[in-house]
Parts: C-alpha cells; structure tokens; sequence
C-alpha cells in the first residue's frame, strides 16, 4: 500500500466558494450521530 502524500490545494477559497456552507475558512459538515464506545 503507498504512503498518502499530503498537498496544498492551489486554490483554496475556489474550493471552500464550492462547498455548501462554510465558517471562518473552513467547511461546516452537519453533525454525525454516534455513540461513544465504552
């Protein structure tokens, strides 16, 4: 298996223009329901 390699993206606020909401730069994902394991 190869090892990941991490990259800058050459456009950042393009990307973040893309996503469906965003705060202070960043992409807002809705929250993920879950349990905490014991």
């Amino acid at each position: 298996m190869r090892e990941d390699v991490i990259h800058a993206h050459p456009d950042p606020a393009r990307l973040l223009k893309t996503a469906p909401e965003t705060e202070d730069g960043y992409i807002v994902v809705p929250e993920i329901p879950h349990q905490d394991l014991k």
